[in-house]
Protein backbone atom coordinates (compact mmCIF):
# COMPACT_ATOMS: atom_id res chain seq x y z
CA UNK A 1 0.00 0.00 0.00
CA UNK A 2 1.34 3.44 -0.92
CA UNK A 3 1.48 5.85 2.01
CA UNK A 4 0.80 9.57 1.75
CA UNK A 5 2.58 11.30 4.61
CA UNK A 6 0.99 14.59 5.66
CA UNK A 7 3.23 17.14 7.33
CA UNK A 8 1.23 20.00 8.85
CA UNK A 9 3.42 22.82 10.10
CA UNK A 10 2.56 26.15 11.69
CA UNK A 11 4.91 29.13 11.70
CA UNK A 12 4.22 30.44 15.21
CA UNK A 13 5.71 33.89 14.92
CA UNK A 14 3.45 36.81 15.88
CA UNK A 15 5.02 38.87 18.68
CA UNK A 16 2.77 41.93 18.41
CA UNK A 17 -0.76 40.77 19.28
CA UNK A 18 -1.12 38.79 22.55
CA UNK A 19 -4.48 37.43 21.33
CA UNK A 20 -2.62 35.29 18.78
CA UNK A 21 -1.22 33.25 21.70
CA UNK A 22 -4.52 31.39 21.86
CA UNK A 23 -4.31 30.10 18.30
CA UNK A 24 -1.46 27.56 18.69
CA UNK A 25 -3.16 26.31 21.85
CA UNK A 26 -6.42 25.62 20.03
CA UNK A 27 -4.70 24.14 16.98
CA UNK A 28 -2.60 21.81 19.16
CA UNK A 29 -5.73 20.68 20.97
CA UNK A 30 -7.65 20.05 17.75
CA UNK A 31 -4.83 17.88 16.41
CA UNK A 32 -4.37 16.14 19.75
CA UNK A 33 -8.06 15.27 20.08
CA UNK A 34 -7.73 13.32 16.82
CA UNK A 35 -4.46 11.64 17.73
CA UNK A 36 -2.65 13.60 14.99
CA UNK A 37 0.77 15.17 15.24
CA UNK A 38 1.53 18.70 14.03
CA UNK A 39 4.76 20.70 13.86
CA UNK A 40 4.96 24.19 15.37
CA UNK A 41 7.96 26.23 14.21
CA UNK A 42 8.50 28.77 16.98
CA UNK A 43 10.19 32.14 16.78
CA UNK A 44 12.51 32.55 19.76
CA UNK A 45 10.98 35.89 20.78
CA UNK A 46 7.46 34.42 20.57
CA UNK A 47 8.45 31.59 22.89
CA UNK A 48 10.01 33.98 25.37
CA UNK A 49 6.86 36.12 25.33
CA UNK A 50 4.71 33.05 26.00
CA UNK A 51 6.91 32.37 29.00
CA UNK A 52 6.73 35.99 30.20
CA UNK A 53 2.94 36.04 29.81
CA UNK A 54 2.79 32.80 31.83
CA UNK A 55 1.05 30.98 28.99
CA UNK A 56 2.03 27.58 30.35
CA UNK A 57 -1.19 26.22 28.84
CA UNK A 58 0.13 26.97 25.35
CA UNK A 59 3.59 25.58 26.09
CA UNK A 60 2.17 22.38 27.59
CA UNK A 61 -0.13 21.87 24.61
CA UNK A 62 2.82 22.17 22.22
CA UNK A 63 4.77 19.50 24.10
CA UNK A 64 2.52 16.86 22.56
CA UNK A 65 3.65 17.87 19.08
CA UNK A 66 6.91 18.54 17.27
CA UNK A 67 8.51 21.89 18.04
CA UNK A 68 10.63 23.40 15.29
CA UNK A 69 12.56 26.65 15.00
CA UNK A 70 11.66 29.73 12.96
CA UNK A 71 14.57 32.12 13.74
CA UNK A 72 15.08 34.20 16.82
CA UNK A 73 13.43 37.47 15.70
CA UNK A 74 11.65 36.56 12.42
CA UNK A 75 11.07 39.72 10.33
CA UNK A 76 13.14 42.19 12.34
CA UNK A 77 15.97 43.43 10.19
CA UNK A 78 18.40 42.11 9.30
CA UNK A 79 16.78 38.77 8.49
CA UNK A 80 19.03 35.77 7.66
CA UNK A 81 19.34 36.40 3.93
CA UNK A 82 20.14 40.06 4.63
CA UNK A 83 22.97 39.46 7.08
CA UNK A 84 24.35 36.47 5.15
CA UNK A 85 24.13 37.84 1.61
CA UNK A 86 27.79 38.89 1.34
CA UNK A 87 29.32 36.18 3.53
CA UNK A 88 31.14 33.06 2.41
CA UNK A 89 30.21 29.61 3.69
CA UNK A 90 32.28 29.34 6.86
CA UNK A 91 31.79 32.96 7.91
CA UNK A 92 28.05 32.67 7.21
CA UNK A 93 27.58 29.48 9.23
CA UNK A 94 29.32 31.10 12.20
CA UNK A 95 27.23 34.26 11.86
CA UNK A 96 23.97 32.30 11.62
CA UNK A 97 24.90 30.42 14.79
CA UNK A 98 25.79 33.67 16.57
CA UNK A 99 22.52 35.39 15.71
CA UNK A 100 20.12 32.46 15.94
CA UNK A 101 21.48 30.21 18.65
CA UNK A 102 19.61 31.92 21.49
CA UNK A 103 16.26 30.82 20.12
CA UNK A 104 17.50 27.24 19.77
CA UNK A 105 18.75 27.31 23.35
CA UNK A 106 15.37 28.61 24.54
CA UNK A 107 13.53 25.76 22.80
CA UNK A 108 15.89 23.23 24.39
CA UNK A 109 15.57 24.91 27.80
CA UNK A 110 11.77 24.98 27.77
CA UNK A 111 10.92 21.79 25.88
CA UNK A 112 13.97 19.67 26.68
CA UNK A 113 14.57 18.72 23.05
CA UNK A 114 16.55 19.94 20.07
CA UNK A 115 14.16 21.54 17.53
CA UNK A 116 12.65 19.00 15.14
CA UNK A 117 13.23 21.26 12.15
CA UNK A 118 14.07 24.76 11.00
CA UNK A 119 12.44 27.00 8.43
CA UNK A 120 13.30 30.57 7.48
CA UNK A 121 10.92 33.54 7.61
CA UNK A 122 9.32 34.24 4.23
CA UNK A 123 11.83 34.36 1.38
CA UNK A 124 14.84 34.78 3.67
CA UNK A 125 16.45 31.49 2.64
CA UNK A 126 20.21 31.12 2.89
CA UNK A 127 22.28 27.95 2.38
CA UNK A 128 24.62 28.66 5.30
CA UNK A 129 21.71 27.81 7.63
CA UNK A 130 22.20 24.17 6.67
CA UNK A 131 25.71 24.23 8.12
CA UNK A 132 24.32 25.48 11.43
CA UNK A 133 21.57 22.84 11.45
CA UNK A 134 24.23 20.15 11.16
CA UNK A 135 26.09 21.63 14.14
CA UNK A 136 22.90 21.76 16.22
CA UNK A 137 21.68 18.31 15.19
CA UNK A 138 18.45 19.65 13.70
CA UNK A 139 17.41 16.92 11.22
CA UNK A 140 14.99 18.69 8.86
CA UNK A 141 14.44 21.93 6.95
CA UNK A 142 10.72 22.69 6.54
CA UNK A 143 9.62 25.66 4.46
CA UNK A 144 7.44 26.77 1.57
CA UNK A 145 10.24 28.69 -0.14
CA UNK A 146 13.79 27.90 -1.22
CA UNK A 147 16.01 28.11 -4.28
CA UNK A 148 15.70 24.36 -4.84
CA UNK A 149 12.91 21.98 -5.83
CA UNK A 150 12.94 18.26 -6.53
CA UNK A 151 9.55 18.07 -8.21
CA UNK A 152 7.43 18.03 -5.06
CA UNK A 153 9.54 15.42 -3.30
CA UNK A 154 11.70 15.68 -0.17
CA UNK A 155 15.46 15.74 -0.71
CA UNK A 156 18.67 15.80 1.26
CA UNK A 157 20.88 18.90 1.13
CA UNK A 158 24.04 19.07 3.23
CA UNK A 159 22.83 15.93 4.99
CA UNK A 160 19.59 17.60 6.16
CA UNK A 161 16.16 16.39 5.05
CA UNK A 162 14.54 19.23 3.12
CA UNK A 163 10.78 19.53 2.79
CA UNK A 164 10.70 22.85 1.00
CA UNK A 165 9.24 24.24 -2.22
CA UNK A 166 7.16 21.08 -2.49
CA UNK A 167 4.88 22.25 -5.31
CA UNK A 168 2.65 20.66 -6.50
CA UNK A 169 2.48 18.86 -3.15
CA UNK A 170 2.63 22.09 -1.14
CA UNK A 171 -0.59 23.44 0.36
CA UNK A 172 -1.40 26.43 2.54
CA UNK A 173 -4.13 27.16 5.07
CA UNK A 174 -4.76 30.90 4.78
CA UNK A 175 -6.88 33.68 6.24
CA UNK A 176 -9.98 32.26 4.53
CA UNK A 177 -10.00 29.10 6.65
CA UNK A 178 -13.15 30.48 8.34
CA UNK A 179 -15.14 30.46 5.07
CA UNK A 180 -16.99 27.60 3.41
CA UNK A 181 -15.21 28.38 0.14
CA UNK A 182 -11.82 28.19 1.83
CA UNK A 183 -12.61 24.82 3.36
CA UNK A 184 -13.92 23.32 0.12
CA UNK A 185 -10.87 24.49 -1.82
CA UNK A 186 -8.61 22.96 0.83
CA UNK A 187 -10.45 19.63 0.66
CA UNK A 188 -10.45 19.61 -3.13
CA UNK A 189 -6.73 20.37 -3.40
CA UNK A 190 -5.87 17.75 -0.81
CA UNK A 191 -7.96 15.10 -2.54
CA UNK A 192 -6.29 15.83 -5.88
CA UNK A 193 -2.77 15.60 -4.47
CA UNK A 194 -3.66 12.51 -2.44
CA UNK A 195 -4.94 10.72 -5.52
CA UNK A 196 -1.90 11.71 -7.60
CA UNK A 197 0.61 10.59 -4.96
CA UNK A 198 -1.16 7.30 -4.37
CA UNK A 199 -0.93 6.63 -8.09
CA UNK A 200 2.81 7.40 -7.95
CA UNK A 201 3.38 5.00 -5.07
CA UNK A 202 3.17 7.48 -2.19
CA UNK A 203 4.87 10.67 -1.10
CA UNK A 204 4.56 13.72 1.12
CA UNK A 205 2.00 16.52 1.23
CA UNK A 206 3.36 19.57 3.03
CA UNK A 207 0.69 21.84 4.53
CA UNK A 208 1.91 25.13 5.96
CA UNK A 209 0.09 27.84 7.86
CA UNK A 210 0.34 30.48 10.57
CA UNK A 211 -1.74 30.35 13.77
CA UNK A 212 -2.31 34.10 13.42
CA UNK A 213 -4.53 33.35 10.39
CA UNK A 214 -7.23 32.24 12.82
CA UNK A 215 -7.08 35.51 14.77
CA UNK A 216 -6.12 38.40 12.49
CA UNK A 217 -8.38 39.73 9.77
CA UNK A 218 -5.79 40.44 7.09
CA UNK A 219 -2.05 40.70 6.62
CA UNK A 220 0.18 39.72 9.51
CA UNK A 221 1.83 42.39 11.60
CA UNK A 222 5.14 41.76 9.83
CA UNK A 223 4.33 43.85 6.78
CA UNK A 224 3.03 46.73 8.88
CA UNK A 225 6.10 46.90 11.09
CA UNK A 226 8.99 45.45 9.10
CA UNK A 227 7.93 45.77 5.46
CA UNK A 228 10.29 47.16 2.79
CA UNK A 229 13.34 46.87 5.03
CA UNK A 230 12.21 49.15 7.85
CA UNK A 231 12.22 48.47 11.59
CA UNK A 232 9.35 50.27 13.33
CA UNK A 233 10.19 50.94 17.02
CA UNK A 234 8.45 48.55 19.39
CA UNK A 235 6.57 51.44 20.96
CA UNK A 236 4.99 52.23 17.57
CA UNK A 237 4.14 48.68 16.45
CA UNK A 238 0.83 48.41 14.60
CA UNK A 239 -1.47 45.46 14.09
CA UNK A 240 -4.40 44.70 11.77
CA UNK A 241 -7.94 44.24 12.99
CA UNK A 242 -8.89 41.03 14.77
CA UNK A 243 -11.50 38.64 13.43
CA UNK A 244 -14.81 38.55 15.28
CA UNK A 245 -15.22 35.77 17.87
CA UNK A 246 -17.69 34.09 15.49
CA UNK A 247 -15.14 34.01 12.65
CA UNK A 248 -12.43 32.77 14.99
CA UNK A 249 -14.61 29.86 16.11
CA UNK A 250 -15.65 29.14 12.53
CA UNK A 251 -11.98 28.87 11.54
CA UNK A 252 -11.18 26.34 14.24
CA UNK A 253 -14.30 24.35 13.33
CA UNK A 254 -13.24 24.34 9.66
CA UNK A 255 -9.77 23.11 10.61
CA UNK A 256 -11.27 20.23 12.57
CA UNK A 257 -13.50 19.32 9.63
CA UNK A 258 -10.56 19.39 7.22
CA UNK A 259 -8.48 17.15 9.48
CA UNK A 260 -11.32 14.63 9.77
CA UNK A 261 -11.65 14.66 5.98
CA UNK A 262 -7.92 14.25 5.29
CA UNK A 263 -7.19 11.69 8.01
CA UNK A 264 -10.07 9.54 6.79
CA UNK A 265 -8.59 9.08 3.32
CA UNK A 266 -6.94 5.79 2.46
CA UNK A 267 -3.22 5.50 3.07
CA UNK A 268 -2.89 8.87 4.84
CA UNK A 269 -0.48 9.15 7.76
CA UNK A 270 -0.03 12.45 9.60
CA UNK A 271 3.54 12.87 10.79
CA UNK A 272 5.66 15.51 12.51
CA UNK A 273 8.95 16.81 11.15
CA UNK A 274 10.94 14.52 13.46
CA UNK A 275 9.02 11.46 12.34
CA UNK A 276 9.36 12.41 8.69
CA UNK A 277 13.12 12.82 9.08
CA UNK A 278 13.23 9.33 10.56
CA UNK A 279 11.02 7.91 7.80
CA UNK A 280 13.22 9.43 5.08
CA UNK A 281 16.54 8.88 6.86
CA UNK A 282 19.56 8.62 4.58
CA UNK A 283 20.30 4.91 4.37
CA UNK A 284 23.69 5.44 2.74
CA UNK A 285 25.29 7.06 5.80
CA UNK A 286 28.30 4.90 6.70
CA UNK A 287 27.05 2.22 4.30
CA UNK A 288 29.54 -0.05 2.56
CA UNK A 289 29.44 0.75 -1.14
CA UNK A 290 30.69 -2.19 -3.18
CA UNK A 291 33.37 -1.95 -5.85
CA UNK A 292 30.77 -2.97 -8.44
CA UNK A 293 28.56 -0.04 -7.40
CA UNK A 294 31.55 2.30 -7.47
CA UNK A 295 32.50 1.20 -10.97
CA UNK A 296 28.94 1.81 -12.12
CA UNK A 297 28.97 5.28 -10.52
CA UNK A 298 32.36 6.06 -12.07
CA UNK A 299 31.04 5.17 -15.51
CA UNK A 300 28.24 7.71 -15.03
CA UNK A 301 30.38 10.59 -13.75
CA UNK A 302 32.72 10.46 -16.72
CA UNK A 303 29.66 11.67 -18.67
CA UNK A 304 27.96 13.94 -16.10
CA UNK A 305 28.25 14.45 -12.35
CA UNK A 306 25.07 14.25 -10.32
CA UNK A 307 23.62 12.10 -7.54
CA UNK A 308 23.67 8.34 -8.19
CA UNK A 309 21.33 5.54 -7.17
CA UNK A 310 22.83 2.59 -5.28
CA UNK A 311 21.23 -0.37 -3.51
CA UNK A 312 20.92 1.53 -0.23
CA UNK A 313 19.42 4.67 -1.76
CA UNK A 314 21.21 7.61 -3.35
CA UNK A 315 24.72 9.02 -3.20
CA UNK A 316 25.27 12.74 -3.67
CA UNK A 317 27.92 13.95 -6.11
CA UNK A 318 30.07 14.87 -3.09
CA UNK A 319 29.79 11.34 -1.72
CA UNK A 320 30.64 9.86 -5.12
CA UNK A 321 33.70 12.14 -5.21
CA UNK A 322 34.86 10.84 -1.84
CA UNK A 323 34.22 7.17 -2.62
CA UNK A 324 36.05 7.20 -5.93
CA UNK A 325 38.99 9.10 -4.45
CA UNK A 326 39.08 6.67 -1.52
CA UNK A 327 39.13 3.65 -3.84
CA UNK A 328 41.94 5.15 -5.94
CA UNK A 329 43.87 6.14 -2.82
CA UNK A 330 43.60 2.61 -1.41
CA UNK A 331 44.89 1.19 -4.67
CA UNK A 332 47.84 3.56 -4.48
CA UNK A 333 48.64 2.37 -0.96
CA UNK A 334 48.04 -1.38 -1.41
CA UNK A 335 48.23 -1.90 -5.15
CA UNK A 336 44.77 -3.46 -5.19
CA UNK A 337 41.28 -2.09 -5.34
CA UNK A 338 39.09 -2.47 -2.23
CA UNK A 339 36.04 -4.73 -2.24
CA UNK A 340 34.07 -1.72 -1.01
CA UNK A 341 34.37 1.69 0.61
CA UNK A 342 32.41 3.09 3.56
CA UNK A 343 30.44 6.15 2.49
CA UNK A 344 30.78 9.51 4.21
CA UNK A 345 28.17 12.30 4.32
CA UNK A 346 29.88 15.41 2.96
CA UNK A 347 29.20 19.02 2.09
CA UNK A 348 30.13 20.51 -1.24
CA UNK A 349 33.09 22.85 -1.81
CA UNK A 350 32.95 26.35 -0.37
CA UNK A 351 34.29 28.30 -3.33
CA UNK A 352 34.66 27.97 -7.08
CA UNK A 353 37.90 26.93 -8.75
CA UNK A 354 38.97 26.55 -12.36
CA UNK A 355 41.45 24.08 -13.71
CA UNK A 356 44.74 25.67 -14.74
CA UNK A 357 44.50 26.06 -18.49
CA UNK A 358 47.83 24.40 -19.41
CA UNK A 359 47.14 21.05 -17.69
CA UNK A 360 46.35 18.26 -20.18
CA UNK A 361 48.16 15.14 -18.95
CA UNK A 362 48.67 14.18 -15.31
CA UNK A 363 51.16 11.51 -14.16
CA UNK A 364 49.36 8.59 -12.52
CA UNK A 365 51.30 9.20 -9.31
CA UNK A 366 49.90 12.76 -9.22
CA UNK A 367 46.39 11.28 -9.38
CA UNK A 368 47.24 8.89 -6.55
CA UNK A 369 48.71 11.65 -4.38
CA UNK A 370 45.85 14.08 -5.06
CA UNK A 371 43.20 11.42 -4.35
CA UNK A 372 44.85 10.60 -1.02
CA UNK A 373 45.05 14.28 -0.11
CA UNK A 374 41.38 14.81 -1.06
CA UNK A 375 40.32 11.91 1.18
CA UNK A 376 42.28 13.37 4.09
CA UNK A 377 40.76 16.81 3.50
CA UNK A 378 37.22 15.39 3.35
CA UNK A 379 37.67 13.45 6.58
CA UNK A 380 39.06 16.49 8.39
CA UNK A 381 36.70 19.22 7.12
CA UNK A 382 33.55 17.24 6.31
CA UNK A 383 33.42 18.58 2.75
CA UNK A 384 35.12 18.03 -0.56
CA UNK A 385 38.01 20.37 -1.38
CA UNK A 386 37.35 23.44 -3.48
CA UNK A 387 40.40 22.70 -5.62
CA UNK A 388 42.79 19.83 -6.16
CA UNK A 389 46.50 20.51 -6.23
CA UNK A 390 48.78 18.59 -8.55
CA UNK A 391 52.39 19.29 -9.47
CA UNK A 392 51.19 20.71 -12.78
CA UNK A 393 48.77 23.16 -11.17
CA UNK A 394 45.20 23.39 -9.86
CA UNK A 395 42.34 21.11 -10.91
CA UNK A 396 38.65 21.89 -10.29
CA UNK A 397 36.92 19.16 -8.24
CA UNK A 398 34.51 18.22 -11.03
CA UNK A 399 37.41 17.78 -13.47
CA UNK A 400 39.37 15.74 -10.95
CA UNK A 401 36.37 13.53 -10.24
CA UNK A 402 35.82 12.78 -13.94
CA UNK A 403 39.55 12.02 -14.30
CA UNK A 404 39.74 9.86 -11.16
CA UNK A 405 36.65 7.95 -12.30
CA UNK A 406 38.40 7.12 -15.57
CA UNK A 407 41.47 6.01 -13.61
CA UNK A 408 39.31 3.75 -11.43
CA UNK A 409 37.85 2.16 -14.57
CA UNK A 410 41.35 1.56 -15.93
CA UNK A 411 42.61 0.07 -12.65
CA UNK A 412 39.65 -2.31 -12.58
CA UNK A 413 40.81 -3.56 -15.98
CA UNK A 414 44.35 -4.09 -14.60
CA UNK A 415 45.76 -1.08 -16.46
CA UNK A 416 48.17 1.46 -14.98
CA UNK A 417 48.73 4.24 -17.53
CA UNK A 418 51.84 6.31 -16.91
CA UNK A 419 50.01 9.48 -17.82
CA UNK A 420 46.30 10.27 -17.57
CA UNK A 421 44.45 12.68 -19.80
CA UNK A 422 42.70 15.30 -17.72
CA UNK A 423 38.97 15.06 -18.32
CA UNK A 424 36.45 17.87 -18.19
CA UNK A 425 33.73 17.06 -15.68
CA UNK A 426 30.18 18.31 -16.18
CA UNK A 427 28.50 18.99 -12.85
CA UNK A 428 24.75 18.87 -13.46
CA UNK A 429 23.46 19.45 -9.94
CA UNK A 430 23.72 23.29 -10.06
CA UNK A 431 20.90 23.15 -12.61
CA UNK A 432 18.64 22.02 -9.74
CA UNK A 433 19.26 25.36 -8.00
CA UNK A 434 16.91 27.83 -9.66
CA UNK A 435 17.72 31.49 -10.23
CA UNK A 436 14.01 31.98 -10.92
CA UNK A 437 13.11 30.57 -7.51
CA UNK A 438 15.80 32.73 -5.87
CA UNK A 439 14.43 35.89 -7.49
CA UNK A 440 10.91 34.93 -6.37
CA UNK A 441 12.20 34.61 -2.78
CA UNK A 442 13.93 38.01 -3.03
CA UNK A 443 10.55 39.61 -3.76
CA UNK A 444 9.42 38.92 -0.18
CA UNK A 445 7.84 42.22 0.86
CA UNK A 446 9.75 42.37 4.13
CA UNK A 447 13.03 42.78 2.25
CA UNK A 448 14.32 46.23 1.29
CA UNK A 449 13.29 47.30 -2.21
CA UNK A 450 15.25 45.63 -5.03
CA UNK A 451 16.84 43.13 -2.64
CA UNK A 452 19.03 40.51 -4.28
CA UNK A 453 21.62 38.06 -2.98
CA UNK A 454 23.54 36.50 -5.90
CA UNK A 455 26.27 35.23 -3.57
CA UNK A 456 23.69 33.10 -1.73
CA UNK A 457 22.66 31.65 -5.09
CA UNK A 458 26.30 30.83 -5.88
CA UNK A 459 26.78 29.15 -2.48
CA UNK A 460 23.62 27.12 -3.02
CA UNK A 461 25.01 25.91 -6.35
CA UNK A 462 28.26 24.93 -4.67
CA UNK A 463 26.33 22.95 -2.07
CA UNK A 464 24.35 21.26 -4.84
CA UNK A 465 27.21 18.75 -4.75
CA UNK A 466 25.40 17.44 -1.61
CA UNK A 467 21.88 17.20 -3.11
CA UNK A 468 20.15 13.87 -3.51
CA UNK A 469 16.55 12.60 -3.40
CA UNK A 470 15.20 11.37 -0.08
Amino acid sequence: MSTVYVLCWFDTEDIVVPATDDAPLRIAQIFGQRGLRATFKLVGEKLRLLEQRKRTDVIEALRSHDVGYHTNLHSMHPTPAEYLREMDWCEGVAEFVRREEQGVKDIIRIFGNTPACYGQPGGSWAPQAYGALRLWGIPAYVSASSYISMGGRPFHLCGVLSVSRMQPNQMSIGFNIDTAEGLEKLKRTFAERHEALRAEGGGVISIGSHPLHWILDSESCDLLNWGAGRNVPRSAWRCPALKSPERVEAGFKQLAEFLDFAAGMEGVQFVGAQGLAHQFADKTVDAEISLAELLLASAHVTEEIVFQRVNEGFLSAAEVFYLICAAVAEYAAKRRLPDGVSSRQLLGPVRYAQTTGKISILPLQDIFDAASAAVGYAKHYGRIPSEIHADAGVVAPEDFLATAAAVLQALAMKKEPAGVELRKGRLRSPEIVSEEFAKAAWRWRIFPEDFSAPKLLDLAKLQSWSIKPA
